[in-house]
Formats: structure tokens, C-alpha cells, sequence
């Protein structure tokens, strides 16, 4: 664990690698058009309530999604009851999906708690986990794709604010940030370096991961704030 400032920088800079590369588990397969993706859900539509693009799902999701005007008469075609799907992807995010219409959409927000697709990830993976060690290297897969999250929404930040007063905050606060997690990550560690038995692992790389992904939830919300005022 001494070299864990050097480990979360190589995880920024694999996901830096994702959102410019694309990664071998997104990808688009031009001979059957279609997508891949690293997570997918299938999921039944409920009603299109709100012309700003509130989506309700019939598990109770309100999904607040990006749509245009075209998106907006599919949506509105839909019965009660049509099979949709949620996907992800490090590259475009959670997307909401209809096979049939081709109709492909951003989910920016309203996943309540813990119901993002990449909580999902983590709970099949911690399902299918038989030791220490796989559970460790679930929380540290997911933590990555946190951060791609993480990047691609401030990349989306950037464009939409170019060189604005509110833009440099936010990358003032960016900044902070990441300096304050590794220095709280490098604390934790130094606590739980003291103890014996590989299962001390663990509780470092959960309070990794909840620091990272509050952030990703606070980048979302402002995501959805820029949609919402425009």
C-alpha cells in the first residue's frame, strides 16, 4: 500500500486512455450495428411525465435524461410496459436504449441510492467474489470506471463553459479534490497498514470508492443544472 499515489495515478491515467481510445469492452460492431458495453440492464418504461425529459421507469427510477425533439416523439410513443435498456459505457456513460426505434439517450441523473449502473457492477461482482483478493480487485476495477466518470463529465463541463469564471472554479475545486483524496486515501492506509490479515485491505478501497463516486454524483448534478437552464 506505500505506493498508492503512484496506483491512483495510473488509474487517472488508464481512464484518460478510455475516454480517448475507447477500451476492448466499448466498442461499436459495424457488421451487426451494434453496441457493446460494460454493463446493461434491461428495464420497463413507465411514462415520459416531463417535457424537460423526466423519464419514470416502472421500478419506481425517475431517470432524468438528455432528449431532443425527434427523441422526445419516440418516447412519447411508448405504451406502458416497453422493454428498454440501460447501458453504460466509460466513453458516453449511461445511456438509455431502444433496440427497436434505435433511440439512444443520456441518462444524466436520478439513480437515488445506489442504483447507478456502476453500483450494479459492483454488486454482481462482489456476488461473485470467493475471496479477499477478488473483492479487492472488484472495488479497485469499479473505483477506475469511477473515475472515467469522473473525467468524461468534466471534459462535458469544459466544453459546454469553455474559458468562464464558473469553469475555473470548477477546476479549481477539480484541483482540491484530488489532492484532498489522495492525502485522506494515504491516512487511511497508514491506519489499516497496522493490521494483520489481507481482509484490512478492504475497508480502505471502500472509503476510496465512496469519496469517488460523491464526486461523480456532484459533477451529475451539475451536469443536469446546465441542461435544465438552457
Amino acid at each position: 500500500m506505500h505506493c498508492k499515489k503512484i496506483y491512483y495515478l495510473i488509474i487517472i491515467y488508464d481512464c484518460l486512455l478510455y475516454l480517448s481510445l475507447g477500451s476492448e469492452t466499448h466498442h461499436r460492431n459495424d457488421a451487426q450495428n451494434r453496441y457493446v458495453y460494460i454493463y446493461s440492464e434491461e428495464v420497463l418504461f413507465a411514462d415520459n411525465h416531463d417535457p424537460l425529459g423526466s423519464l419514470k421507469l416502472i421500478d419506481g427510477r425517475d431517470l432524468i435524461t438528455k432528449m431532443n425533439s425527434h427523441d422526445y416523439e419516440i418516447v412519447n410513443s411508448f405504451k406502458k410496459g416497453h422493454n428498454l435498456q440501460i447501458v453504460y459505457s466509460d466513453k458516453e456513460g449511461s445511456m438509455l436504449v431502444d433496440n427497436k426505434t434505435g433511440l439512444r439517450i443520456p441518462i444524466l441523473s436520478g439513480w437515488g441510492a445506489d442504483n447507478h449502473p456502476l453500483d450494479h457492477m459492483l454488486k454482481i461482482k462482489l456476488d461473485k467474489a470467493v475471496s479477499t483478493v477478488d473483492i479487492k480487485e472488484a472495488y479497485e476495477e469499479v473505483i477506475k470506471h469511477w473515475d472515467c466518470e469522473i473525467i468524461r463529465l468534466a471534459k462535458h463541463y469544459k466544453s459546454e463553459h469553455k474559458e468562464s469564471e464558473i469553469l475555473q472554479k470548477m477546476q479549481k475545486e477539480q484541483a482540491n479534490w484530488l489532492s484532498y483524496r489522495i492525502n485522506h486515501a494515504e491516512l487511511v492506509n497508514s491506519l489499516y497498514d497496522k493490521l494483520d490479515g489481507t481482509f484490512w485491505s478492504i475497508p480502505p478501497e471502500i472509503d476510496y470508492l465512496k469519496l469517488t463516486r460523491n464526486e461523480a454524483m456532484l459533477l451529475e448534478e451539475l451536469t443536469e443544472s446546465d441542461i435544465n437552464s438552457n
